[in-house]
């Protein structure tokens, strides 16, 4: 599946996510409350948490597979994510104490789906983990402006409490960029036909783990 393709389907389900999934209809309508925002952030920090192991992974992977350029892209990877699990606890602290919430949320159920997902796909082939990283990436460059804006706006949620988002939309604008440059040279003949399972599988657990934020 060609990068160009790869843009596009992420650039059609981020529109469909926004206008259609439970989670961000609520946002829009005014109607989040700041439980569920604590079980999103939560949701979030377990997926952040799993990040650099999963970059690990893929990294010792690619090694094993003798494959130097795809070990480097992911080393370069883990400097980069380094910590991002800090912002995520932040927020959530003073999201809780703000509006009095006193039960730590649980993660939704999808999510560690997702995560053991990734696992299984890394395990197959590090570099089938690259289209899982574009989507993450990009997905938060077309949806996170528009959510800290209706979240301030609607819900009068101040995006002070979810810097976790601003935060990775400023560092991704720059990723996705580099990381369509590296797609294209790290593309494989034998991944080229599971780029798009692996793409859509990824989607279909992100719409999910969002119905499944929007119904708690």
């Amino acid at each position: 599946m060609a990068t160009l393709d790869l843009t596009q389907e992420i650039e059609h389900f981020a529109e469909q996510t926004r206008t259609n999934n439970s989670f961000f209809l609520h946002v829009s309508e005014g109607s989040l409350t700041p439980v569920q925002l604590a079980r999103f952030l939560y949701t979030a920090y377990y997926l952040v948490l799993h990040t650099p192991i999963h970059l690990h992974l893929a990294k010792d992977q690619s090694v094993a597979k003798g494959n130097e350029l795809l070990a480097a892209f992911f080393d370069n990877k883990i400097k980069e994510e380094f910590a991002h699990q800090v912002w995520a606890v932040q927020d959530l602290t003073a999201l809780m104490k703000e509006y009095g919430i006193t039960e730590l949320p649980e993660p939704v159920p999808a999510v560690k789906e997702l995560a053991s997902f990734i696992t299984d796909t890394i395990r197959k082939d590090p570099a089938l983990y690259l289209p899982y990283i574009l989507l993450a990436e990009y997905f938060t460059v077309l949806v996170g402006p528009y959510w800290t804006k209706m979240l301030a706006e609607k819900c009068h949620i101040p995006a002070s409490l979810v810097s976790i988002i601003g935060n990775h939309v400023e560092l991704d604008k720059e990723h996705v960029d580099h990381d369509l440059e590296e797609l294209r040279a790290l593309l494989k003949s034998e991944s080229q036909v599971n780029y798009d399972e692996v793409l859509r599988t990824s989607m279909s657990l992100y719409d999910r783990i969002y119905h499944e934020l929007g119904e708690n």
